[in-house]
C-alpha cells in the first residue's frame, strides 16, 4: 500500500489538475458573446464582430480571450483588428468559416484554417504586438484552391495531442494532421457516401471524435442528414449512414455528449429540430426515431454547438436568443430544448456559432498519451457518468483499473474490447487514478470525478 500511495502522490504533483477553458468564450453572430467561465452563462457585449455564418474563438487555458474571427477577419482580445488580421480566405456566407487550432507544444502559436473557394490556414503569434498576437508572413498557405466547400471540423488524434482538421468536399474527406511539426499539407483522403450536390450546412465530431455527422442543405431530394465513423489513429473515415427525414434541408447537426443521439436542424419553410437515437447503427432503424423536440414555428436554426456544460446551444437566426438543448442525452422531449435560452442583450445571431475541437473542453488532465505506444485515449476528463476508454491495437490479457487517493480499488476489469464504456456514476467526487495494465507495461492516468 506504501508504494501505491506514493505512486499516486507522484502522479498528482506532477500534473496540472485543472479543466482546459480554451473554449469558454464564444463570439458570433452580430457582436454577441457569451461567457462559460461561471457557474452559468453570463452574455457579453464586447464582440465588434459581424459573423453571417462560420466563426470561431479562442481562449487561453485560465478562460480568458486571445482572439476571435470570422475566417476573414481577425480581432484580439482588445476587440481590436490584429495586426496582419485581415482578408483571409473565409467568406461571411461560408457555413463553417473558421477554426483555429493550437500547434501541439507551442505556447504560442495557433494556425486559422479558413475555408470558402479556397481552403488554408494562417498562423497566429501570440508573442507579438505585446502578447497580442499577430498574422505572421504564414498567412493564407493554401491547402485546396478548390474547395467548393463550406464544411470543416476537428478532433484530437488518438495519441490525444495532434489534430485531426477534416474538410468534406462533394463525397470526400481531407483529414489535415497538426502536429509539433506543423500542418501536414497532405491529407489522409476518405471518398465515401453520397454525392452532394451543395455542402452547406455544418459538419461536427462526436465528443470522443469516433463519429461524423454532416447535414446537408441539399435542394435535391439527396438524404439530407449523414453519420460516418472515424478512425482517430488514421484519419480514415468509414460506415457511411445516411437517410432524410421528408425534409431536404438541414443545416445544423449536434451529437449529444453521451453520443448515443443525434439533432438536426431541419429548415425547409418552417423550423424544427429532430432527435435521433442513432446506437442502432441502421440508417432505417435511426430514421424511424426521429423525434420533434422544438418547433415547428422557431427561427431558423443554424449551427448547434455542444457547450463545456454538456448542453448544446442552437443558433436562431436574426434572433436575440440562443435556444439550448438543457438535457441532449434523455430522449425526446426530456431533452428539454428552449428557444429562450440566453438572452444576448444587444447581441444578435446570425446562422454560425464557434467552430470547436471536438472534446477539447474535455481535454485529459492526466498523463498525456503520446508517451504509451498503445495510443490509449480516454475522455471525458472531468467525468460526469461515463468514461470511454479507447485502445486501437489491445494486447491480450490486459486489464484497466481505477483506484482512490488510498489505493482502494473501484474498478478492476478485462478489457478485450478497443472501445470501453465504463460507468463511474455511483463514485463520489474527486481523484481517481486509471490503470491500464498489459503483460509488459502498465500505465497509469488521474481521473477527476466530478
Amino acid at each position: 500500500m506504501k508504494i501505491l500511495t506514493s505512486t499516486l502522490i507522484f502522479i498528482l504533483s506532477t500534473f496540472d489538475v485543472n479543466a482546459q477553458k480554451e473554449d469558454y468564450i464564444w463570439y458570433f453572430g452580430n457582436q454577441a458573446g457569451i461567457d462559460f467561465n461561471g457557474s452559468t452563462p453570463v452574455t457579453l457585449t464586447n464582440s465588434i464582430m459581424n459573423a453571417g455564418e462560420g466563426c470561431a474563438s479562442i481562449s487561453d487555458n485560465a478562460g480568458n480571450i486571445l482572439f476571435y474571427t470570422d475566417g476573414i477577419t481577425v480581432y484580439d482580445r482588445s476587440h481590436s483588428i490584429m495586426s496582419n488580421g485581415t482578408s483571409l480566405t473565409g467568406n461571411s456566407s461560408s457555413s463553417q468559416s473558421a477554426i483555429i487550432v493550437k500547434k501541439p507544444g507551442s505556447s504560442n502559436i495557433y494556425y486559422i484554417f479558413s475555408l470558402d473557394v479556397i481552403y488554408a490556414y494562417s498562423e497566429v503569434d501570440m508573442s507579438l504586438n505585446g502578447g497580442f498576437g499577430a498574422i505572421t508572413s504564414n498567412k493564407n498557405i493554401i491547402i485546396n484552391g478548390n474547395a467548393q466547400s463550406e464544411k470543416q471540423s476537428a478532433t484530437f488524434h488518438s495519441n490525444g495531442t495532434d489534430i485531426w482538421v477534416v474538410m468534406f468536399d462533394t463525397n470526400t474527406f481531407y483529414a489535415y494532421l497538426v502536429s509539433n511539426t506543423g500542418v501536414n499539407l497532405t491529407p489522409v483522403t476518405t471518398s465515401i457516401g453520397q454525392l452532394h450536390q451543395y455542402d452547406l450546412g455544418q459538419m461536427c465530431f462526436s465528443k470522443s471524435g469516433n463519429k461524423i455527422a454532416l447535414g446537408s442543405y441539399e435542394t435535391s431530394s439527396l438524404p439530407n442528414i449523414s453519420i460516418y465513423d472515424f478512425n482517430k489513429n488514421t484519419g480514415i473515415v468509414t460506415n457511411d449512414i445516411h437517410f432524410t427525414n421528408g425534409a431536404s434541408q438541414c443545416y445544423g447537426v449536434s451529437f449529444s455528449p453521451d453520443e448515443t443521439k443525434l439533432y438536426a436542424a431541419v429548415n425547409p419553410s418552417i423550423y424544427t429540430i429532430y432527435q435521433y437515437d442513432i446506437t442502432s447503427n441502421n440508417a432505417a432503424t435511426i430514421e424511424a426515431s426521429e423525434l420533434l423536440i422544438g418547433g415547428p414555428g422557431l427561427f431558423e436554426i443554424g449551427t448547434m454547438q455542444l457547450g463545456p456544460d454538456g448542453k448544446i446551444y442552437c443558433t436562431q437566426y436574426n434572433s436575440n436568443f440562443l435556444g439550448i438543448i438543457t438535457n441532449p442525452d434523455s430522449a425526446g422531449l426530456a431533452s428539454g430544448f428552449t428557444s429562450s435560452g440566453i438572452n444576448l442583450l444587444t447581441g444578435t445571431c446570425n446562422l454560425g456559432l464557434p467552430n470547436l475541437i471536438a472534446g477539447r473542453q474535455y481535454e485529459s488532465t492526466g498523463i498525456n498519451e503520446t508517451n504509451s505506444p498503445l495510443q490509449i485515449s480516454w475522455y471525458p476528463n472531468p467525468v460526469i457518468d461515463f468514461i470511454e476508454v479507447s485502445i486501437p491495437e489491445i494486447p491480450k490479457n490486459t486489464t484497466m483499473q481505477i483506484c482512490d487517493l488510498t489505493g482502494r480499488k473501484v474498478y478492476d476489469q478485462e478489457i478485450q474490447d478497443q472501445s470501453s464504456k465504463i460507468s463511474l456514476h455511483s463514485l463520489s467526487s474527486g481523484m481517481y487514478i486509471m490503470q491500464i495494465n498489459t503483460p509488459t507495461n502498465n500505465y497509469s492516468f488521474k481521473l477527476l470525478k466530478q
